[in-house]
């Protein structure tokens, strides 16, 4: 009775061979493979398909092809090339230093390093340096070399391309925010470029102490403060760099902008588009839910601390305080501002009210009156000189009006209201939004 099983499966299994034999060439005849499209169509069928949103591939780079002179660094796989002749060779010496510290920094804070770039000698990272010939167009611009497919992660190699300004203390911010972008640009090549551009010159404040190639931009976003965080009218996004720090301040105990990072990376396997999502919002949301706060709230705090916590926040001219939308003498009647700046997503406005009368008892009332369609944050803060004396924060509504009643104390000089769109859904840098309000305020005393 064994014999008879044993004859019967080896009977069964030469049929199944046969059959593929003959099945396979079948298909080669016909030109093709039936067994290997069945095989995806099995596995597409079991697999899981992402359904959300995608961004393209950043498209390979052709990297500078002559370049007049390179240094690399017998410390790391690096190397800086002079792109045009007005790159002189102690500056490329500098170049390289402050690359080689760059390096070391982002490692020994657990960011990681770039992965090889398969340049045209070696494997080393390459940075290309030419002359600006004045602030404004000194730039950094991370470039894919090409698209890895082995890493876990979404990744890409990368090189980058810097415009430097003649000023010598101004060329670590450059190196230093170039190097970063491409670091961030391999980590999650589906981000935003306002986001790597934010966070670059975040990174190359932290280690250099300055606001990356253009400083400029910092100003640009304590400007206009009613435009987002990440504008792009912002040197492309290099503005956010406050929010990062604000951020950073706040979770001081912790390493907050690395942690959202890790949050976002994604790996993309069923498509050759690149899953979006999540997103540095979303990452930033979850990871602010996780420590008991929210998005919401965050905004509220960085447009309070970016007028009153200048210091902190890296700023330390007086005139770099946002710009006001309206000043008001403390009024003996009613009266009304004209409609202020359209607020973009976590954008905010400051009026003062100041004359302020030196005696107890003195009482001032603000209202908010705003578009609809997205949540507002009205905040007060009563002020002597340049110190906060009290903070005073109207609850946040879905409706679009708020009120603050205040009882000054007598050395009070001033009262700065901050006002800021909140909208009703987290941005997302990737696409459009349609969410710029406007609003006006109300003062009264009494």
């Amino acid at each position: 009775m064994r014999n008879l099983r044993s004859w019967q499966v080896c009977r069964v299994i030469a049929m199944i061979v046969a059959m593929v034999g003959v099945k396979s060439a079948i298909a080669r005849a016909q030109g093709g493979d039936l067994f290997d499209q069945w095989d995806q169509a099995v596995a597409a069928m079991q697999s899981p398909v992402w359904q959300g949103p995608r961004v393209a591939w950043p498209l390979p780079q052709v990297r500078p092809q002559r370049t007049l002179s390179r240094l690399s660094s017998l410390r790391y796989p690096l190397a800086v090339h002079a792109w045009e002749p007005s790159i002189s060779a102690s500056r490329l010496v500098h170049a390289l230093g402050y690359l080689e510290q760059t390096y070391a920094d982002l490692q020994a804070w657990g960011w990681g390093h770039v992965w090889p770039d398969n340049g045209p000698r070696d494997s080393s990272f390459d940075m290309y340096l030419k002359s600006s010939s004045n602030g404004l167009s000194a730039m950094t611009s991370a470039q894919v070399a090409t698209a890895l497919a082995w890493p876990y992660y979404d990744t890409v190699s990368v090189y980058a391309q810097v415009s430097v300004p003649n000023q010598r203390q101004r060329l670590a911010g450059c190196v230093s925010q170039a190097y970063a972008e491409s670091l961030l640009l391999a980590l999650d090549p589906a981000e935003s470029l306002s986001w790597r551009k934010a966070t670059a010159t975040w990174l190359s404040h932290r280690f250099t102490g300055q606001w990356g190639c253009r400083p400029e931009a910092i100003d640009d976003a304590q400007t206009f403060p009613w435009r987002s965080p990440l504008s792009s009218m912002h040197d492309q996004g290099a503005g956010g760099a406050l929010w990062w720090q604000a951020l950073a301040l706040r979770w001081a105990d912790a390493d907050p902008v690395q942690e959202i990072w890790q949050l976002a990376r994604q790996r993309t396997w069923d498509a050759k588009a690149l899953r979006a999502s999540p997103h540095l919002w979303l990452a930033t949301a979850k990871w602010l839910e996780l420590h008991q706060s929210s998005v919401k709230e965050q905004a509220e705090r960085y447009a309070v601390m970016r007028f009153s916590q200048l210091a902190q926040l890296g700023l330390h001219a007086p005139q770099q305080r946002p710009t006001l939308s309206w000043k008001v003498a403390y009024p003996s009647r009613m009266q009304q501002s004209p409609v202020m700046p359209e607020l973009e997503v976590y954008g905010s406005a400051y009026a003062m009210i100041d004359n302020l009368p030196q005696r107890e008892g003195t009482r001032l009332r603000l209202w908010l009156r705003g578009e609809y369609g997205v949540r507002w944050s009205m905040v007060a803060l009563v002020m002597r000189g340049d110190i906060v004396l009290r903070e005073l924060h109207a609850p946040t509504r879905s409706h679009a009006s708020a009120y603050i009643p205040i009882e000054l104390e007598a050395d009070a000089t001033h009262v700065v209201t901050v006002v800021t769109n909140l909208s009703h859904r987290l941005p997302n840098e990737n696409a459009s939004d349609d969410n710029t309000r406007a609003f006006y305020l109300i003062v009264a005393s009494g």
